[in-house]
C-alpha cells in the first residue's frame, strides 16, 4: 500500500545574526539563534506511487519561484543518494511569504527530507549532508524549537526554548529580498560589531530573562536592507510607533517581526500564545 503524509513546514525567526566574514569559497560565516514558528506554516501532502516518475512537485496556490527550487534540489540530491527509494508526488501549499526571510523554502526541504528519511529508514547524519547543500537554514529545522546556527548553519547547538512570555508577531510587508540580493548589500566591515548582544541573547535564553531576550534581539543586515529598501524601514518605523517592544527584520527580509512581554499571567497560561502569528499585508 502506498503511503501519504500531510505535514506542517513552520517559519523561523532570527532573534539575533551575525555576520561575522566572508569566507574564500564566497559564502558568508554567521552566527545567529533561530526560533521555529510553528503557527506559521506551509502545508506540503506526500504520496508514495508508481505513476510519478522519480518525483513529481506542484504548488497549487503560487507561482514557480526560485525558492520553490529547494523542495525539487532536497529531492533530486535524495533519490541520487538513495536511487532504489518510491517514486514520490508532492503538493506544497504556501502560507508563508516567499523571500521575507522567514525560512520557508528551506523548512518545505526539511520537511519532506525528515518524512521520507523516516518512511525509507535514512539516517539523521545522511539527510544532514543533504540539507547542508540546500541552504543555511535547512539543517536547522531538521531540529526545529530554538538553536544557535554557526559557520555557514549547519553547525548546530540546541539552545533552551523562548519563554511563554515572549510573543511573537510577524508582519508581512509586502516587499520581498532574496537571500543572494540581501548578501551582496553587506558591507562585511561594517558587521560583527554587537556579538555580545548575542552573548547576552543566548544567556537570557537559558535564564529565561524575557526582558532581556526582548532588549538584545538583533540582526546585522538591517543596516543594508533598510539602505536599499527605505520603503521597508518606512514600514518599520510605522510598526513602531504603534507596538510596543523590538521591531526588527527577519532574516534577510523583508518580513518584519515584533517581540514583545506577555501583559499579564493570565495570557502565560495559554501555551499557543507567544505562537500566535498574526500577518498584516500592508
Amino acid at each position: 500500500m502506498n503511503r501519504n503524509a500531510t505535514l506542517r513546514a513552520p517559519a523561523k525567526i532570527n532573534l539575533a545574526l551575525d555576520i561575522l566574514r566572508k569566507d574564500p569559497s564566497g559564502y558568508h560565516e554567521i552566527r545567529t539563534v533561530l526560533q521555529e514558528v510553528p503557527s506559521l506554516a506551509d502545508i506540503i501532502t506526500l504520496e508514495e506511487g508508481a505513476n510519478y516518475g522519480d518525483f513529481d512537485i506542484e504548488f497549487p496556490n503560487a507561482p514557480e519561484h526560485e525558492e520553490d527550487n529547494t523542495v525539487k534540489t532536497a529531492l533530486a540530491l535524495l533519490k541520487k543518494d538513495f536511487p532504489d527509494t518510491p517514486s514520490v508526488y508532492i503538493a506544497v501549499h504556501k502560507n508563508i511569504p516567499m523571500q521575507s526571510g522567514l525560512g520557508g523554502g528551506s523548512s518545505d526541504a526539511a520537511a519532506v527530507l525528515k518524512q521520507l528519511g523516516e518512511w525509507w529508514k535514512i539516517p539523521h547524519e545522511e539527510l544532514m549532508k543533504i540539507a547542508e547543500k540546500i541552504g543555511m537554514d535547512c539543517p536547522f529545522f531538521l531540529y526545529g524549537g530554538t538553536a544557535l546556527d554557526t559557520h555557514f548553519g549547519e553547525k548546530i547547538t540546541p539552545l533552551p526554548p523562548l519563554p511563554q512570555s515572549v510573543n511573537i508577531e510577524v508582519i508581512d510587508t509586502g516587499i520581498t529580498v532574496s537571500t543572494r540580493d540581501a548578501y551582496t548589500l553587506v558591507d562585511i566591515s561594517r558587521c560583527n560589531k554587537n556579538t555580545s548582544r548575542t552573548d547576552t541573547l543566548i544567556a537570557a535564553l537559558h535564564a529565561g530573562d524575557t526582558n532581556a531576550i526582548i532588549q538584545n534581539a538583533r540582526n546585522d543586515f538591517e543596516e543594508f536592507i533598510f539602505a536599499a529598501h527605505p520603503e521597508l524601514l518606512a514600514k518599520k518605523l510605522a510598526a513602531e510607533k504603534e507596538k510596543p517592544g523590538r521591531i526588527m527584520l527577519c532574516g534577510s527580509g523583508g518580513a518584519l517581526v515584533s517581540l514583545t512581554k506577555a501583559l499579564n499571567k493570565s495570557s502565560q497560561d495559554n501555551t499557543s500564545r507567544s505562537r500566535l502569528v498574526r500577518l498584516h499585508l500592508r
